[in-house]
């Protein structure tokens, strides 16, 4: 779990933002290699040690840096690679003196002693043990004691067993027996007393250290068995957090999916509706473009007419001028005069005809091009939702103002009749009405057979009612 906040602090760095923590950065994976050694992984711990130095030296932090490039060696430990181990610490114990970290220079180097005693290179252990020794005895103070690090009696002890200075061996074993501060020291301690004496032939003491070095080494084991097993459940842990993380994003990314999805789905229908919605507005440009051409038009004929009408007003006082001064002579005048009156008559007849023709076409235009009534088209193409009590409603009070004859008839049809009366007058198909209406085809073809009967007093199809009503009203 604490690998998991690591990594996830980790990535919210933006490396890239002139003020990145990079301390806090190099802090972070170097705990996290921390934790990988812990659990003995150590190409993980190699990885986040080589990231921990980078983003030190970024920061300027040079000890830090070191510090990290140190640790190295302990992976390299795990990973039985002795001259890595070696190489690591004697070029970061050079680098500690080049810039002045003496303390951390005899610390590296003095790790290094036990790896020369295992290869019996007691010159380079004897080098390497007087550097850490002016570190450690410095000002007459032993800080092996206070730091833990008493495990280098024993080493001390290992070198002058080595060279044959029993006395001085035998002294600093005892030394790091006194002062131990775990089962593996005290192991190292005892096994060391067990093989001086050895030497010198003194079988008890050599039984006796011998068997408390077993006994430091049981004691040890339990204790390494139950960090193993503590190691196990972390591992375990850790990898069940993987999978819970993981089924989390799945998760996460299903969602978002289905957000993006829908949202397109959204989108989609909306650019269907306008585009319809824009075919519709191109349609009403259009017929209101129609309409101002037949305006005109009518203007047209509108100025003709009057011309008839004042041509007629002089026809006929011409006529009755020529009545008083001709009447013996103009009989034949007379009948020529009369043709013409007849003529300008049927004219202004025809024009009447027509021109109530043309506003009946007008008005149509205008209340089909209402926004009630094309909303209505829109429930009856089923763009929209059925139509609500205050659609119809509002569709009756359009109705009221605009054909007031036909609003008469509200309160005398039935509500059923009137209703088909109102969206036959408003140009609705029978298939519209249907679906508006929620009728049948022949039942609504009946209704209005009937209805013909009822308002004209005369029998016809349901198409002759639909021309009635577009005539009448």
């Amino acid at each position: 779990m604490a690998l998991q906040y690591f990594n996830k602090a980790a990535e919210q760095a933006d490396t890239t933002s002139a003020d990145c923590d990079y301390r806090l950065l190099c802090r972070i994976h170097g705990q996290a290699a921390n934790l990988f050694l812990k659990q003995e992984i150590p190409y993980y711990a190699l990885k986040e040690f080589a990231i921990a130095e980078r983003y030190a030296m970024t920061a300027g932090d040079t000890l830090s840096a070191l510090v990290f490039h140190e640790q190295r060696a302990n992976a390299y430990y795990l990973l039985n690679m002795p001259d890595s181990v070696k190489a690591v610490r004697e070029r970061v114990a050079a680098l500690y003196s080049q810039y002045g970290y003496s303390a951390h220079a005899a610390l590296a180097v003095g790790a290094l002693v036990h790896q020369m005693l295992r290869c019996e290179n007691y010159s380079a252990a004897k080098e390497y043990m007087d550097i850490y020794d002016r570190y450690v005895f410095a000002g007459g103070k032993d800080k092996m004691a206070e730091e833990g690090r008493d495990v280098y009696y024993s080493y001390k002890g290992g070198y002058y067993l080595g060279i044959n200075k029993t006395d001085s061996a035998e002294y600093f074993f005892r030394k790091g027996l006194s002062c131990s501060s775990s089962f593996s020291n005290t192991e190292s301690a005892c096994r060391g007393l067990a093989a001086l004496y050895k030497q010198l032939n003194q079988a008890d003491s050599l039984v006796k250290y011998t068997e408390m070095a077993r006994v430091a080494n049981d004691s040890a084991y339990a204790s390494m068995t139950t960090e193993k097993l503590l190691h196990m459940k972390a591992l375990y842990d850790y990898g069940q957090q993987q999978r819970i993380a993981s089924d989390e994003r799945e998760r996460a990314d299903n969602a978002l999916l289905a957000i993006v999805l829908i949202v397109a789905s959204f989108v989609v229908i909306l650019l269907v509706f306008f585009v319809f919605y824009y075919r519709k507005l191109l349609f009403k440009e259009k017929e209101n473009e129609r309409m101002q051409k037949e305006w005109h038009e009518m203007e047209l004929e509108n100025r003709k007419h009057r011309e008839n009408i004042r041509m007629l007003k002089q026809t006929k006082e011409d006529l009755n001028v020529l009545l008083r001064q001709y009447e013996g002579e103009i009989e034949q005048l007379v009948k020529e005069k009369t043709a013409a009156v007849e003529d300008l008559q049927r004219k202004i007849s025809e024009y009447d005809k027509n021109s109530q023709e043309r506003y009946r076409k007008k008005k149509n235009v205008e209340l089909y091009n209402s926004s009630i009534v094309i909303r209505f088209h829109y429930f009856a193409e089923k763009v929209m939702a059925s139509p609500a009590f205050d659609d119809w409603k509002e569709l009756y009070k359009f109705v009221s103002k605009e054909l007031p004859e036909l609003a008469e008839y509200k309160d005398t049809l039935k509500n059923g009749e009137y209703e088909i009366c109102v969206l036959v007058r408003l140009g609705f198909a029978p298939s519209e009405i249907g679906i508006l209406t929620g009728r049948k085809l022949s039942d609504i073809a009946n209704i209005r057979k009937r209805l013909l009967l009822k308002l004209s007093n005369r029998e016809g199809s349901a198409k002759d009612f639909d021309v009635y009503m577009k005539e009448e009203f």
